[in-house]
């Protein structure tokens, strides 16, 4: 009585006062016990108290190995129900009805239908009356099969039997038609199920929910919500990460971030799923406000969408909700996958300079700005919350930390997509600079062997996309390598290796004269760049890596920051004051001309008073 209350503390009292009075237990008193321990979640005190009652020598019955393996069952713990299984044919323990259900129900998990179907006939062949458990099983295999049509026969040989079908039964019908994809068939049998005046099951209700959600009819997913709250149930964990999957099928990252913030209200735990969904969604709409081919009209001013009524930039206004997901998720002890962090780290990424200035430009200088070679991630820099960020991942685990330490190290980031790798090495190039800054320019920086895919291990994946199924996650990841590649050059750095061995080195040595900031004076006949597009974000940051104001000041670009960075000219010629073998050379991007008596670019109105705009559009 005490366990069927749900008084299970009582209930252990009693079994102790059986053991201290000496009472004599039986084989009921331990499957009460063993379903107690069931019903709390404790699989190992279940076992513990099953293999207690064996060394009394207590031989359980049909209904103690019925329970013990239901229990084990839904833990997944197949070799026990084996090991069960066995001791029942060596105590000659005959199968009653409910051990038939509960192997039928563990096999149904599994989505073997066929081993649902063996103990059917096995229980018929014994003479036993197949309990309707049995036939429920059988269409949640098929279900699970992704085989309505079979379990839609499954449920005509439930009424052959004699059985009426009932909850469970319309659960696995409508589980199987809208894992096929086919809400109506799924509504059909909710509709029917309703007519018959019976209660929908909590699972019945998440599976349509899912099914509207997965073929992106986001409205009739918010009405089933609905329609589950009447019955007296409250929205899980699954209802709502099927909400987020209805919102991102529909691209609609307003509602998708509203049932964000209402799961968080409702006391719902945070998820990696959840959170990957609210970072991709808030990710791909900060690329949509950031396309120029939709904004071509807009003048620079107003580019990332900004609101006129509220004066806020809304691309930040989006890169802050994903931070703030992210921080919120992670304290919660969410570990994210390194698909997510580095989405997170590409929802910091701003608006190029060549972006900004390129909607009052030629479609020729749009298009030039828009190459692959240059519009990627690594098309810019990254505000200094990214760099925190990646640090604050190493702390969790999340990645792998640098060995300041050693010598020389290799750092693997084969599974890293771009933006993570980009960010790798600037946090790198950060890190360095702060050790530096503590012990001198002379202080011992370790050399850095990073492993990427190699040449062959890029060909071996594109040959298998080619004849086999797309992998676009994968495909992503053979673009990291080049990508580290570009971001080295366009920063200047000295590397050794390459994309033939998979493997780039970055020695201490490189990295002190980088640090160094010494840059020979140029030919004034002679470009210094090796590329046209040549990042002046990217530029900008590595000044501001060697100086010591970086990521700090308010001429450093944020996504906070509407307005162009207003770069000072001692970024690029160096201050007067500081010590001549610190700090960078004058140079002159690529199309500038110098005489005796101006600097100017190809626009002959410029003069030496515009040189500070101009530096920060160069192209």
């Amino acid at each position: 009585r005490a366990v069927k209350a749900g008084d299970f503390t009582r209930a252990f009292e009693l079994f102790d006062e059986m053991t201290k009075a000496n009472v004599k237990r039986t084989s009921e008193v331990y499957t009460v016990l063993i379903k107690a321990y069931g019903t709390m979640g404790n699989v190992a005190k279940a076992k513990e108290t099953w293999n207690a009652m064996n060394d009394e020598g207590i031989v359980g019955d049909a209904m103690s190995y019925a329970t013990m393996m239901h229990v084990a069952g839904s833990n997944g713990d197949e070799d026990f129900c084996d090991e069960l299984m066995a001791d029942m044919r060596k105590h000659r323990v005959r199968p009653s009805p409910q051990l038939y259900a509960t192997l039928s129900g563990i096999a149904a998990r599994q989505g073997d239908s066929a081993k649902v179907e063996e103990i059917i006939a096995n229980a018929k062949k014994r003479g036993i009356r197949v309990p309707i458990e049995c036939y429920n099983a059988l269409i949640a295999a098929h279900a699970r099969e992704d085989r309505p049509e079979l379990a839609v026969e499954s449920a005509n040989s439930l009424e052959d039997a004699g059985f009426e079908p009932d909850a469970v039964t319309y659960e696995g019908l409508i589980m199987a038609f809208t894992w096929a994809r086919d809400n109506d068939g799924a509504w059909n049998y909710f509709q029917r199920a309703m007519e018959c005046g019976m209660r929908p099951t909590f699972p019945t209700c998440n599976a349509l929910v899912s099914g509207f959600a997965r073929t992106g009819d986001m409205d009739r997913a918010f009405a089933m919500v609905d329609t589950m709250k009447s019955y007296g149930y409250e929205a899980d964990g699954i209802t709502w990460r099927e909400l987020l999957v209805a919102c991102a099928r529909a691209n609609n990252v307003e509602m998708a971030w509203k049932v964000y913030k209402d799961s968080r209200a409702a006391g719902n735990p945070n998820s990696e799923i959840a959170l990957n969904l609210i970072i991709g969604l808030t990710l791909a709409h900060i690329r949509k406000l950031t396309d120029l081919s939709t904004r071509s009209y807009k003048p620079p001013s107003e580019f990332g969408s900004v609101s006129e009524e509220e004066g806020n930039n809304v691309v930040q206004e989006w890169a802050d909700r994903a931070v703030a997901a992210y921080h919120e998720a992670t304290l919660a002890g969410v570990k994210p996958r390194m698909e997510t962090i580095s989405a997170m780290l590409c929802c910091l990424r701003p608006p190029t300079t060549d972006e900004l200035s390129a909607s009052d430009m030629s479609e020729a200088a749009r298009a030039a700005s828009h190459e692959a070679s240059s519009h990627e991630d690594a098309r810019t820099y990254y505000p200094v919350q990214a760099l925190i960020m990646y640090e604050e991942a190493q702390s969790l685990g999340l990645v792998p930390k640098f060995a300041l330490e050693e010598e020389d190290f290799m750092y693997d980031i084969r599974d890293f997509p771009p933006a993570a790798a980009e960010v790798m090495v600037l946090t790198w190039l950060r890190v360095v600079r702060r050790r530096t800054d503590a012990h001198g320019l002379d202080a011992r920086i370790p050399s850095m062997l990073i492993r990427v895919r190699s040449d062959d291990e890029v060909a071996t994946i594109a040959k298998e996309n080619a004849t086999g199924p797309v992998d676009e996650a994968l495909i992503r990841l053979t673009r990291t390598g080049e990508r580290v590649l570009v971001l080295l050059r366009r920063l200047r750095i000295n590397y050794a290796g390459g994309l033939e061995n998979g493997t780039i080195e970055l020695s201490g040595h490189a990295i002190g004269r980088w640090l160094s900031g010494v840059i020979p004076l140029p030919d004034v006949n002679r470009s210094v760049f090796g590329e046209n597009s040549l990042s002046g974000g990217l530029k900008s940051q590595a000044m501001r890596i060697r100086s010591d104001s970086f990521g700090s000041g308010e001429n450093v670009w944020t996504p906070s920051k509407n307005a162009r960075p207003q770069w000072s000219i001692h970024d690029y010629y160096s201050d007067d004051d500081d010590d001549d073998s610190f700090g960078a050379q004058p140079y002159y991007p690529k199309n500038w001309v110098q005489n005796s008596h101006f600097v100017s670019s190809y626009d002959e109105e410029d003069d030496i008073t515009d040189l500070e705009r101009i530096l920060s559009d160069r192209k």
